[in-house]
């Protein structure tokens, strides 16, 4: 379950919503306000993705840019290109032998 201890502020509430809808944990900064959370491009074990209350998401990670408009479908897309990935590969485990057995 998504965890905030200070409560997002009336500009963050939307990101808010969707990281909690979402279930990634976040925090809010103090000073800019801004929310920061793991980020859902890239693996990292640190935050380093910000939501800004103007509506903007940035990873100091990864270099992702983008607004809170386009966060939700790519976050989405990328699920389903996992999930299909992985679907492939369960029918190759099936279909051939030592498919997941190195090549040398």
């Amino acid at each position: 379950m998504a965890t905030n201890v200070q409560g997002p502020t009336p500009e963050n509430a939307e990101w808010a919503v969707i990281l909690e809808e979402l279930e990634i944990p976040y925090r809010q900064r103090r000073l800019s306000g801004a929310l920061f959370a793991l980020c859902q491009f890239h693996d990292e074990k640190s935050p380093s993705m910000f939501m800004w209350p103007d509506g903007n998401l940035y990873c100091h990670g990864c270099n992702v840019q983008m607004s809170i408009n386009e966060f939700l479908p790519e976050v989405h897309a990328g699920a389903v290109v996992q999930e299909e990935w992985q679907a492939h590969d369960q029918k190759m485990r099936q279909e051939i032998p030592g498919w997941d057995e190195p090549p040398f």
